[in-house]
């Protein structure tokens, strides 16, 4: 196995690792890091297994909060509070994936 296959698949279990906390669907303040200055247009914000889910003021915190749940279910079918496949999940978190609601 070469060094940046054995790097790579280290990074993928850290990443699953670090991002399979089960999520909690409250909704707060975007946190510092990459997306901190869309926090005065976005003030809604809720992490599911490490995926933003970001809604504008206008967006209904009931819809932001179902689409968490949906993305959480799409991730974790089973509902034993972790994704069903960490692959993915690291892929997603690699690429930045997000998801972002306005108010229609």
């Amino acid at each position: 196995m070469t060094i940046q296959r054995r790097f790579s698949a280290i990074l993928l279990l850290f990443g699953c690792t670090l991002y399979s906390a089960p999520p909690n669907f409250e909704i707060s303040r975007i946190p510092d890091g990459k997306f901190a200055p869309l926090r005065k247009g976005i003030p809604q914000f809720i992490e599911v297994f490490g995926i933003p889910v970001l809604g504008t003021a206008r967006t209904p915190p009931g819809k932001l909060k179902h689409a968490a749940i949906i993305l959480a279910e799409y991730l974790d079918n089973d509902e034993d509070g972790k994704p069903d496949n960490p692959k993915v999940l690291a892929t997603m978190v690699k690429r930045d994936a997000f998801l972002f609601m306005t108010k229609d």
